[in-house]
């Protein structure tokens, strides 16, 4: 398993919290808002295509957070903060430290993630922070 698709896991878990919580509380759309977040998540894991990892941080993470944003809970918030942010921020790494990598190797950066932990030898070690990810920093918003 690769360090993006443990990351997916990661997601998948706090997902899963968020929404039977959101169906204790009863709010339909707090739970609609997740399901609609984690979906295609599954789908993801074990995938080579970068363009659709980006996606998943540029776009559909943006739509959730968008939802976070007009939603009238802290706890919600607070919950974005503390379960989902630090895995997005280890994922954009993840993904910026492939796209350098790529460069550096003269290909492109949309080269398609190596498929195991083997073949990614040469790249630095997981969980180093990449310079250009702003994901982890500021505020709550994209």
């Amino acid at each position: 398993m690769s360090e993006l698709d443990a990351l997916y896991l990661s997601l998948l878990r706090y997902g899963l919290l968020l929404i039977r919580e959101a169906l204790w509380r009863g709010n339909a759309e707090w739970a609609k808002a997740e399901t609609e977040h984690l979906h295609e998540i599954p789908t993801l894991i074990g995938s080579a295509n970068v363009h659709r990892h980006l996606d998943y941080l540029q776009r559909m993470r943006v739509v959730y957070l968008e939802f976070v944003q007009s939603a009238d809970l802290s706890d919600l918030n607070t919950r974005v903060e503390s379960y989902y942010r630090p895995v997005w921020k280890q994922m954009a790494d993840f993904l910026c430290r492939h796209a350098e990598e790529a460069k550096r190797r003269g290909l492109s950066e949309y080269t398609p993630l190596p498929s195991s932990r083997a073949e990614a030898s040469g790249t630095e070690a997981p969980g180093a922070e990449c310079p250009q990810n702003e994901i982890g920093r500021g505020p709550l918003p994209p």
